[in-house]
């Protein structure tokens, strides 16, 4: 066998290997937005698109699409190609469960009574049509575009806890500039990839050229070496220690948005009942007004008593301006326009207090930490670690000589062992971390309870206070000292306001502390922090198992 003939062989192996894609699959791969109408409900959603993946001899294609909510579960849908003209759609939005649908250049298109069901791509479009004849209020309509970015609502939109978290959760600023790292880590699996496929380089062409196969060898076949498949294994799992921590930083953010939202709706409170407040003040300013025109007052207290309203207009004021400054918070910080993103907040439905139980920490902490994102990343960066060391012990095998087994290398695998120790002691600081937060979590809880039953108890006797001064007055007690009555009343009214804004703060303290508990056990909002996360498909190793690492 002479040179030139080796050439050729290697150079066809190349062709063969670097050929295995899918064909002329639509490409849909990409992070979509866009809108869904069911019936004459339009609502937003956002949907993650992977590669088609191989199984057996069909290759499908399986993506949710979830409406823009934080409670959102999403649609699932997979598209299997049968065969050149065949494309199966599989839905839970089907009453068959699935329809198998005729491809009409880049449509596909079927009819599965009542429904007639089409689906269309584009460059950066995808439209979804189910069509049902009978029941015109559930026909759905799904049109998506490749976009990173949510459409902006429409202004001064009245909107509800579940929207705002939503929108935190698919496009909030800080979690959209952590996803693009997330990116680079999926991509970095692609590079790890390629290093394991030939490729040529002026030395792999002078090698084959001169007959020197064993300086060539590391070149054009690569996945020979096991240093290869140890970067690509240590790629994967750097890369869901990144999605993981992704998918943490995504579960805090969403929760800072949620207590921002309750602490707007107490503020609220607060201002409406000092509002309330001030017009009953005014009223009662009116009736003292009439006592001083009746001799029953001394001339002067009406104007006196004015001076303690004159103080809550001027709290009033600043109470106004401080809920414009976190409404344009609120705003920003669920990719909204700051001026006029938010028109108002919808109110949160909140239990009676007083019948509510206390939270013991020990009963879930374990819990928490199993659920613990943070440890699931640490997890993947001690598996990436020990793959690193691994490779060490195999740099003998690399023909390239760019690496070995030589002085250095036990100083390496010490390195690598501390990091992995490291690693472990981080874990172990987390666990601590979570039980902690479980306590200060429940103590919290606790707290936004005992506090509101003190809160009730110290208003209402507060109220009764005052009523019993204000019928001394409508009834024209004459032992009444009207300075000294004014200054009682002025006392009780602001204690009153004090005790309605610490009932107002204890339910704000639940609702965070709930809110932070549901992050710890990720439930309610958090059940499902990953989701429109990239992914990557699962295809065959050389082993023949299933793992992570297709595009």
């Amino acid at each position: 066998m002479n040179a030139n003939s080796s050439l050729v062989k290697i150079l066809a192996l190349i062709f063969i290997l670097a050929s295995c894609k899918d064909g002329n699959l639509p490409n849909l791969k990409g992070r979509y937005l866009g809108f869904m109408t069911i019936g004459t409900v339009k609502t937003q959603v956002v949907a993650q698109v992977p590669d088609f993946k191989k199984e057996t001899k069909v290759r499908t294609l399986t993506f949710k699409i979830y409406s823009t909510l934080a409670s959102a579960v999403g649609n699932q849908y997979t598209f299997t190609i049968l065969d050149k003209e065949t494309i199966e759609l599989k839905s839970s939005q089907i009453y068959t469960g699935s329809a198998n649908l005729n491809l009409d250049k880049n449509c596909v298109k079927g009819t599965v009574a009542p429904q007639a069901i089409s689906a269309c791509w584009e460059q950066d479009k995808f439209t979804l049509s189910i069509n049902d004849k009978l029941n015109p209020e559930k026909s759905i309509l799904i049109n998506l575009n490749l976009d990173n970015n949510l459409a902006p609502l429409e202004a001064n939109k009245i909107l509800s806890v579940d929207e705002i978290v939503g929108r935190a959760k698919f496009n909030n600023y800080s979690v959209t500039e952590d996803s693009e790292r997330v990116f680079q880590a999926q991509k970095n699996i692609g590079v790890a990839r390629g290093n394991l496929l030939p490729k040529l380089s002026l030395k792999s062409l002078i090698g084959l050229a001169t007959g020197d196969y064993v300086s060539a060898v590391g070149t054009v076949l690569p996945f020979l070496f096991p240093t290869n498949w140890y970067k690509w294994e240590a790629s994967k799992d750097l890369y869901q220690a990144e999605k993981t921590s992704f998918a943490s930083l995504r579960g805090n953010e969403m929760n800072m948005v949620e207590g921002l939202y309750y602490v707007i709706l107490r503020d609220q409170q607060v201002l409406e009942r000092l509002k309330k407040h001030i017009t009953w003040m005014k009223q009662i300013q009116d009736t003292i007004k009439q006592s001083e025109k009746v001799g029953t007052a001394t001339q002067g207290t009406a104007d006196y008593f004015g001076l303690s309203i004159g103080v809550l207009e001027k709290d009033k004021i600043n109470f106004e301006a401080l809920i414009k400054i976190q409404y344009a918070q609120l705003a920003q910080a669920s990719a909204l326009s700051p001026i006029n993103g938010i028109g108002g907040l919808m109110a949160v439905a909140v239990p009676d207090l007083s019948v509510v139980e206390a939270l013991d920490p020990a009963s879930f902490f374990k819990e928490a930490q199993a659920k613990s994102y943070e440890l699931k990343s640490l997890g993947f960066l001690l598996k990436a670690a020990k793959t690193s060391q691994k490779e060490i012990y195999f740099n003998f095998f690399d023909l390239d000589g760019n690496s070995g087994i030589g002085f250095g290398t036990r100083s390496q695998i010490l390195v690598s062992k501390s990091q992995q120790e490291e690693i472990n002691k981080k874990a172990e600081e987390t666990k601590s971390l979570i039980e902690l937060q479980s306590s200060l979590v429940a103590n919290e809880y606790n707290q936004a309870l005992d506090s509101y039953q003190l809160a009730q108890s110290n208003k209402n006797s507060a109220t009764k206070r005052m009523n019993w001064l204000i019928s001394r007055l409508l009834q024209g007690d004459g032992s009444i000292d009207s300075e000294e009555f004014v200054n009682e009343l002025t006392d009780i009214q602001n204690r009153i306001i004090e005790f309605t804004a610490d009932e107002a703060t204890s339910t704000q303290m639940w609702l965070m502390a709930k809110s932070k508990l549901n992050r710890l056990m990720l439930v309610g909002y958090y059940s499902d922090l990953e989701a429109a996360l990239p992914d990557e498909p699962i295809v065959k190793s050389r082993f023949g198992n299933s793992i992570v690492g297709r595009n």
